[in-house]
């Protein structure tokens, strides 16, 4: 927001604008190839876009010179024209709020002296920060997220984030070309005063609940299976295709995507769209060799990728680990079974 009491001047910049109708945005989108625009607007329409939503907007005044707010209100101007207010969006280096930054630094008479910040945290501890109260929404993020989101991340890095940033610029100095060193921001109020929206999350729907809850299922179907000697092969068309879905999103960021860090995703020996050739053959083959075989395969692909677990550099959930074991539980069960029924035959046949 600019505004000046001199004038009539009560601007907004927003560089978060979009277009949902453009064709083909979902693609685009996961492909990373996702324009974002800077756009000006009133700020009372602004506001009031806001109020609609039911979304609080939190104002921090900057300590700017005349020249400097001049400065930066005319490279505005010429971001927003259409010929230059057009920008490729990238969630963690180049998003709506590290482009204001960027821009406020080339438009000050010094430099920007940022505070420290431990080296420990990193790209992901900052989004479980902020989406900590929408847990499949973590689950889901964490299983998209590679090791690379994982390593420890600057404090610049961290101003993806728009209140970190805004916690980062109360505590930052600016240091001018004569060496007089003052506070970057001042007061901070409510534009839109509007209290916070609280998610309170469901402990029994919560990934770690669901994943442990269909552990158990699978136990306890393991087991009469076992007395049983047959496989309830719906249960495992069920997983293979959730599992099969979910591996072609994850594969497909994997290869094609340039969104950062998802490009090293070791989640991807788990899932990825193999269970779905595993499915096509239960279809198709009633449970052939092949649907066994594959079985084999993923059952050791399960079991070597939970025992380097704790070698693997990515963060690994404790819903997505069960998980894991669930899968691993059903090729183990298959396979046993197959073996069973296989050494039933040979005594079947030598009597």
């Amino acid at each position: 927001v600019l505004c000046s009491d001199s004038t009539d001047l009560d601007l907004v910049f927003n560089y978060g604008v979009f277009d949902f109708n453009s064709g083909n945005f979902a693609l685009r989108f996961a492909l990373g190839h996702t324009d974002y625009v800077c756009a000006m607007q009133q700020t009372a329409d602004f506001v009031e876009h806001y109020r609609r939503q039911g979304i609080y907007i939190e104002e921090q005044v900057l300590n700017v010179t005349q020249r400097e707010a001049q400065r930066l209100l005319n490279a505005l101007l010429v971001n927003c024209q259409p010929e230059n207010c057009v920008y490729r969006y990238s969630f963690f280096y180049d998003n709506c709020a590290t482009r204001v930054r960027d821009k406020i630094e080339e438009c000050l008479d010094g430099k920007l002296q940022y505070p420290e910040r431990p080296t420990e945290r990193s790209l992901r501890d900052a989004v479980h920060y902020y989406s900590h109260n929408h847990r499949w929404a973590t689950f889901g993020q964490d299983l998209l997220l590679s090791s690379e989101a994982d390593w420890p991340a600057s404090g610049r890095e961290l101003e993806f984030a728009p209140l970190i940033m805004q916690e980062d610029f109360v505590r930052t100095l600016v240091i001018d070309r004569t060496g007089i060193v003052r506070l970057f921001a001042g007061e901070k109020h409510r534009l839109l005063d509007l209290p916070p929206i609280e998610v309170e999350p469901s402990s029994w729907l919560s990934p770690m609940a669901v994943m442990t809850y269909l552990l158990i299922a699978v136990l306890i179907l393991v087991m009469w299976e076992q007395r049983r000697r047959r496989i309830v092969w719906q249960v495992d068309s069920v997983l293979l295709a959730l599992q099969g879905l979910g591996g072609v999103i994850v594969a497909f960021l994997f290869l094609f995507s340039t969104h950062p860090t998802v490009d090293s995703n070791w989640m991807v020996w788990v899932l990825n769209p193999l269970p779905l050739v595993g499915l096509y053959w239960q279809i198709k083959g009633g449970r052939s060799r092949r649907y066994y075989y594959y079985h084999a395969v993923a059952l050791v692909v399960l079991a070597l990728f939970l025992i380097a677990l704790p070698f693997i550099p990515q963060y690994v959930s404790t819903a997505a680990t069960l998980l894991i074991f669930t899968l691993l539980l059903r090729s183990l069960n298959n396979v046993v079974v197959y073996f069973q029924r296989k050494r039933q035959l040979v005594h079947s046949s030598t009597r």
